[in-house]
């Protein structure tokens, strides 16, 4: 049996508060678990969107993104 991962999102800003606790398995990739949050919010991948811990970013690195450069030199 493959564990689960217990997470709560919930939207900054509004009110009343939207939120949603989900169950993850704990071998899902953050492709996998990308694709919940949007099927879960009931979104259609239209926005800028990133994963970040403790200051190290997550996200495919875009072609042509410039950004990539500054984040390199970020400590």
């Amino acid at each position: 049996m493959k564990n689960l991962y217990q997470i709560k999102i919930q939207l900054d800003g509004v009110s009343p508060v939207i939120w949603r606790r989900l169950l993850i398995p704990s071998d899902s990739h953050l492709s996998d678990l990308h694709n919940v949050i949007q099927t879960t919010m009931g979104w259609y991948n239209a926005h800028l969107h990133q994963f970040e811990n403790d200051g190290r970013f997550y996200l495919p690195r875009m072609k042509d993104d410039w950004t990539w450069e500054e984040m390199d030199n970020v400590d």
